[in-house]
């Protein structure tokens, strides 16, 4: 995407994703400089609501994401807000989102957690869950 935004004198212009998932495309051209200003968007209510989080409750979701234990239990509370998608909760729901995407097979949001439900797998629930980057999510949010 970079060498098309180049090639079309693009740079430092606008760059929508109405079907954003993780957004990795729209955040990479942010941070490194190809536009001034992503838009996204999808029309998964589940990730609307973790980007809603992300803007609009920034540091609410930070705080989530650092004192959430990492457990089965917790994982069963999260699939359910998750199954249940209720607009009137976002940022319940886009923890919830976070949550299972750091703690599923791959990162799919409806696929078994990371070890089996009775945890024997080679890998624990706890893997992927980036406790510490809470820190990082904010910095880079601040900035932009």
């Amino acid at each position: 995407m970079k060498l098309v935004i180049q090639a079309n004198g693009l740079k430092d212009g606008v760059y929508a994703e109405p079907f954003a998932g993780g957004a990795g495309v729209a955040i990479a051209l942010l941070l490194d400089g190809y536009v001034e200003q992503i838009i996204i968007n999808d029309i998964d209510l589940s990730v609307y609501a973790f980007w809603y989080s992300v803007l609009n409750h920034t540091e609410e979701l930070c705080e989530k994401i650092v004192s959430t234990s990492v457990s089965m239990d917790e994982w069963y509370i999260q699939k359910q807000v998750f199954t249940d998608k209720d607009p009137a909760f976002l940022l319940e729901l886009g923890f919830a989102t976070f949550f299972l995407n750091r703690t599923n097979r791959s990162g799919i949001l409806n696929a078994g957690v990371i070890g089996g439900k009775y945890q024997t797998g080679e890998w624990k629930i706890d893997a992927r869950y980036p406790k510490a980057w809470s820190f990082r999510w904010r910095m880079i949010l601040m900035r932009h």
